[in-house]
């Protein structure tokens, strides 16, 4: 019988992604009691280069002796397809990537193993408290960050340099206050392609704000009309 699978999320902020397991961890799997045991492990898209796959693969049947079978899915169509698959146990993998912004979504429901016990092997213990909690539900954890990227920003030297700014900004402060130098009647200070509300959480985050928080009720309260969080939303 397939294992219900564990997330793997993203560290969102900083566009990545972790990996949710059940009984092997990432990237070294974890030693089993059960004895060999082939798996199922889905990875989105090209992310994971395939050094590190040909890594996975040796790495699972010296420590498990079974056969990990990696199965690349589109991130296009992941979420639907981990919705209506994961009641199937015929079709369901064992293992899945998943973005950081879907844990919720599987976590809140109870989807994913409960992988609490194997925090400290799989490295949370020494990660950024932030991308661990991602994955918890209810004081458990069960998804664990699999990787990390950076956020770049692209600017015109020679159109800073005609607003009289010399230095790139080294907080989000300056940053701030450079980009409302900018803009103009034509030209926006800071420009993001596409429509994407992640974004802007940065600024609230960074002004002490939040989306929501739970009460001492156990119950979720919007906190969009903070102070707090209507200051990094301007």
């Amino acid at each position: 019988m397939k294992k219900r699978t564990l997330s793997a999320i993203a560290a969102a902020t900083a566009a990545g992604a972790a990996l949710a397991l059940a009984g092997c961890s990432a990237p070294a799997p974890a030693p089993t009691t059960a004895g060999p045991e082939d798996i199922t492990l889905w990875l989105m898209g090209s992310d994971t280069p395939q050094e590190l796959r040909d890594y996975l693969v040796a790495e699972y049947q010296k420590v498990n002796g079974g056969t990990l079978t990696i199965e690349q899915q589109d991130w296009t169509d992941a979420l639907s397809k981990l919705q209506t698959q994961l009641p199937d146990a015929a079709n369901t993998p064992d293992v899945t990537e998943i973005g950081n912004t879907w844990s919720s979504t599987f976590t809140s429901v109870g989807a994913f193993s409960d992988i609490t016990d194997l925090v400290p092997e799989l490295g949370g213990s020494d990660l950024l408290p932030s991308f661990v909690q991602v994955g918890e539900a209810d004081g458990k954890n069960y998804s664990l960050p699999y990787y990390f990227g950076s956020r770049y920003v692209f600017y015109r030297k020679d159109i800073w340099a005609a607003a009289g700014i010399t230095q790139p900004p080294a907080t989000l402060a300056e940053f701030d206050a450079d980009v409302k130098q900018l803009t103009t009647s034509e030209l926006s200070g800071f420009w993001l392609g596409g429509s994407d509300w992640r974004d802007g959480i940065s600024w609230i985050f960074a002004n002490g704000g939040d989306l929501a928080k739970q009460g001492s009720d156990g119950k979720w309260q919007s906190t969009l009309s903070d102070p707090a969080t209507i200051k990094g939303i301007t």
